[in-house]
């Protein structure tokens, strides 16, 4: 990059970084993107990793010009030289506006055919950092499963596709490491995916290790299947017994995601004294004194976080909390953050409409946060009709352009935290606005504006 073209990007980045000066300033915005653009033309048949494309990328999505990133980046990659360049416009729109994988993952899919390695590679990258996107191009994908390898299994996994399925488990007996790949095999078991090829790897794989400790993805691939991996118990219970010196923590946690169905363990876990056991044995018994017992020895005034409240929770959802209870529940509510956070559904399942304006008034602050916004949803879907004074918000945050501004640990962990929390938002709005009497309409979630 040149002396003026670094200079001008010293001044657009200081401009951006110092507040509002673009929003503020519409000549100087309109400098800007004119600069943007003219570099762009000047250097449409020669950019590479060195050169402005990149940087106008992060400038484009900055200042908010989501037509003319989205026009860049097709441009750009209409010509071999600069394709690379416009896959990073691509994953950069990806990254900011919801309508990005709708607007640009035909074009990516394109890309999965070009005759460079290194292009295909990038484009499926881009394609695998959206949900959405791993959606719309799921033909695409599994039409080039073989070609294209793990990469796009996983991606296709990702979009819950069932035609992932045997080659996510070819991956899992190789050893894979492939960071993603759990993560396709809880969206294709959330999918309703047929259990029986992945537990029957997964249990060959525990079978393979039973005087130790087990690869910890088979157990998370059983724990994603729940009471279909019952077929599993033996090995999981050949775990438990074949463990020297570690707590088999894994084997319990897994066994209470089976539930009842691994009824065959409960002799084995009442021989651990631990919380991990007591969660398992709870939801393998489904015998509410286990719970009751616990929160018997806690006081009133409970400390604890996570682990207390979810066990209130299943109390209120199976068969109610009695007075001493309750008064824990709403220790938990009075604390902000997890506690509050993670009691809010008991609250609201013993006290009901009675609680609502509380739970309407603490709950919404924490929509911004990646962690806590999945379980606040859930509580306003449960809420219903009572949750309508909270419409506006969810309104708001279903039709913005732009993605959630989540504090993720990743980009990709930002989309799918996003994405996530999106369809949960409109899932609670359906459920909220479920009554005849309601006569408003539902909001579209991505817009995309002329630019």
């Amino acid at each position: 990059m040149n002396g003026p073209e670094q200079a001008f990007l010293d001044w657009l980045e200081a401009a951006l970084e110092s507040g509002d000066a673009l929003a503020a300033d519409t000549d100087v915005r309109e400098h800007a993107i004119r600069r943007i653009r003219a570099d762009l033309e000047s250097s449409a048949g020669a950019l590479t990793s060195a050169t402005p494309g990149r940087h106008w990328a992060w400038a484009l999505t900055r200042l908010d010009r989501e037509e003319d990133c989205y026009s860049w980046a097709e441009r750009l990659v209409a010509s071999p030289s600069t394709r690379r360049d416009g896959v990073w416009m691509a994953v950069e729109a990806m990254r900011t506006w919801r309508a990005a994988p709708a607007r640009l993952t035909p074009m990516l899919t394109g890309l999965l055919r070009d005759g460079r390695a290194g292009i295909r590679s990038a484009a499926l990258q881009a394609l695998a950092m959206s949900q959405s996107a791993c959606r719309l191009a799921a033909d695409d994908l599994a039409t080039m499963l073989e070609e294209l390898g793990p990469p796009a299994a996983i991606a296709l996994g990702k979009a819950g596709d069932h035609r992932a399925v045997p080659h996510l488990v070819r991956l899992m007996l190789s050893g894979s490491d492939e960071p993603r790949l759990l993560q396709a095999f809880r969206a294709v078991a959330r999918s309703g995916a047929d259990a029986e090829e992945p537990v029957s790897a997964a249990r060959r794989i525990l079978a393979a290790h039973p005087s130790s400790s087990p690869p910890e993805l088979p157990m998370r691939v059983l724990a994603a299947f729940g009471p279909a991996a019952a077929a599993a118990v033996p090995e999981l219970l050949a775990t438990i017994e074949g463990a020297e010196n570690d707590t088999p923590d894994l084997a319990f946690h897994v066994l209470g995601q089976i539930g009842p169905a691994a009824a065959a363990a409960i002799p084995t876990l009442r021989r651990y004294p631990s919380q991990v056991v007591m969660f398992a044995l709870l939801r393998t018994t489904v015998d509410r004194t286990i719970a009751e017992r616990y929160l018997a020895r806690l006081p009133d005034e409970l400390r604890g976080g996570r682990s207390a409240a979810m066990l209130l929770t299943w109390l209120a959802e199976h068969g109610g909390l009695d007075d001493r209870q309750h008064r824990q529940v709403r220790s938990l509510f009075r604390a902000p953050g997890s506690r509050q956070v993670y009691s809010a559904a008991a609250l609201w399942l013993h006290e009901g409409p009675a609680a609502a304006a509380e739970l309407l008034d603490a709950l919404p602050m924490y929509l911004t946060d990646d962690l806590y916004a999945p379980e606040v949803v859930r509580v306003f879907a449960m809420m219903g009709p009572h949750a309508r004074p909270i419409l506006g918000r969810l309104d708001e945050f279903a039709t913005s352009r732009h993605r959630a501004p989540f504090n993720a640990s990743t980009p990709e962990a930002e989309i799918y935290a996003d994405e996530t929390v999106l369809a949960a938002v409109l899932a609670a709005r359906d459920r909220i606005t479920a009554l005849p009497e309601f006569s408003g309409h539902r909001p579209t979630p991505t817009t995309t504006r002329s630019r």
